[in-house]
């Protein structure tokens, strides 16, 4: 299975990432390397249009769900690529690196067995768990890798998944995380919150 760490700004490992298609490597480290002690407080919401154009004009920025007063905790980051039943990862059988899907349930043990993602949780035991992987929120995906997290890879916090589109791209680094949506309204949230003390149940903030 094909994973890189995730660092901060700092150097330290805040998380894992899976990467799956071509840049996701770039984009990925490009994302956790600008962050800073209580990086990403904050969100912007931005709405897509049928045609797939998105409304910019109107994309207010929110205080992250994970959030607690004026600071965000560090959090720790797994990311991969996803829809609302399955994640998207890359295994590397004889030459060739293959493409494959798996359900949340088994996305939920490879995260929990990552040697980056154990040290990060091992370290800031108390810090947030953010699954950055498009759309996954909208459907059993993260849910199911909640759960396994939440039993069994040590994880002791809540953890967030968006039911939109995560823009990954480097050139969003530096800025709040950008969440897409379709068929929603600005003033709602695009992300669903796993509760630690009641594994499967999911809030909406």
């Amino acid at each position: 299975m094909v994973s890189i760490p995730l660092l901060d700004h700092n150097g330290s490992i805040v998380g894992v990432g899976f990467p799956s298609a071509p840049g996701d490597r770039f984009n990925m480290t490009a994302r956790t390397s600008a962050l800073t002690q209580h990086g990403d407080s904050q969100f912007i919401h931005v709405t897509r249009n049928p045609d797939g154009t998105e409304n910019w004009d109107r994309a207010p920025r929110h205080k992250s769900p994970w959030t607690r007063g004026t600071r965000s905790p560090r959090a720790i980051y797994a990311i991969a690529h996803a829809n609302p039943n399955e994640f998207f990862l890359t295994v590397r059988t004889g030459l060739v690196p293959r493409r494959v899907a798996v359900d949340g349930t088994t996305y939920g043990q490879i995260v929990s067995a990552s040697q980056y993602f154990r040290h990060s949780v091992s370290v800031n035991p108390r810090s947030p768990i953010l699954l950055l992987s498009c759309n996954s929120g909208a459907g059993p995906a993260a849910r199911l890798a909640a759960d396994v997290l939440h039993s069994d890879g040590g994880v002791l916090t809540d953890i967030h998944a968006p039911k939109g589109v995560v823009l990954m791209q480097a050139k969003y680094s530096k800025e709040p995380l950008v969440v897409a949506t379709t068929g929603m309204d600005v003033v709602e949230s695009p992300w669903v919150t796993y509760v630690r003390d009641r594994p499967s149940t999911k809030t909406e903030e």
